[in-house]
């Protein structure tokens, strides 16, 4: 499978663990020690993400904790246009796994700083 050119960039600019915050949100990316994923945990609004990107497929999963919960995460990469990332995901409801939504997000999003929320 052909990687989409952001995973290629992100493994070139992620080599270090870098803590970014603006108005007490932080978000802290981390490539793993193997160099194969992006670890990600970010403030969205109320929420916070702490996701992992697959760098080989851009697969993603991980954990959502909103105000009134948890959501684990599953999303295979659809395609990336533009400078967006859309993935095809699923949540974990009780005892199994819900189609969502796709989800759109800039490629910003995955770099440890303000600019992709």
């Amino acid at each position: 499978m052909k990687k989409p050119k952001i995973l290629v960039t992100i493994a070139i600019l992620a080599g270090v663990l870098c803590i970014v915050g603006q108005g007490g949100a932080q978000s802290v990316a981390a490539l793993s020690s193997d160099g194969t994923q992006m670890i990600i945990q970010k403030d969205v609004g109320e929420d916070r993400w702490s996701i992992t990107l697959r760098m080989e497929d851009g697969y993603v999963v991980g954990n959502v904790m909103t105000p009134t919960g948890s959501v684990f995460l599953a999303c295979d990469l659809k395609q990336q246009t533009g400078g967006n990332l859309t993935h095809v995901c699923s949540s974990y409801e009780g005892s199994r796994w819900e189609p969502l939504v796709d989800v759109t997000q800039p490629e910003t999003f995955w770099f440890p700083d303000d600019t992709g929320v």
